[in-house]
């Protein structure tokens, strides 16, 4: 309960971010990486509604922003199984 939650949204890039190298510079925190190859903004919106879902007290979210990642391959890419049913339906 003392230590905070931190999220990382990104790409197979954002994967070099650990617990232990972040909280070397946001202390008492203990980060989740939810990078994966191709993530798409819908993938941020995914695993953030969840995460919010659950009432989890954030104390930061770090966002990767790169244009590839708004490609129409990096869509296809998480949607071939990245993503619930009821996901897909709320935001088709």
């Amino acid at each position: 309960p003392e230590e905070g939650i931190g999220l990382i949204l990104g790409s197979s890039r954002s994967g070099e971010f650990d617990s232990k190298m972040v909280s070397k510079f946001v202390s008492n925190t203990k980060t989740f990486n939810f990078g994966a190859p191709m993530g798409p903004p819908s993938f941020y919106s995914y695993w953030l509604e969840r995460v919010l879902s659950e009432s989890i007290p954030l104390r930061y979210v770090l966002i990767e922003a790169d244009p590839l990642l708004f490609s129409k391959q990096s869509i296809e890419y998480s949607l071939n199984g990245s993503y619930d049913p009821g996901f897909i339906l709320r935001n088709y």
